[in-house]
């Protein structure tokens, strides 16, 4: 998925350089997926539901 966006990106706007922007894009996509596991986690364990691995 992340090599198709990024030919496509790379064919729109050669000027730009897209692997900046795409390692910026996946260390967003990375943070927001870590926030999301611990805000899961703190409202679980709000409501008393026991953590299953």
């Amino acid at each position: 998925m992340f090599l198709i966006l990024s030919q496509t990106f790379t064919l729109k706007n050669k000027d730009i350089d897209s692997d900046k922007y795409l390692k910026i894009a996946i260390c967003v996509g990375c943070l927001l997926l870590i926030s999301g596991i611990i805000a899961e986690i703190l409202f679980r364990q709000s409501l008393g539901i026991s953590i299953k691995m």
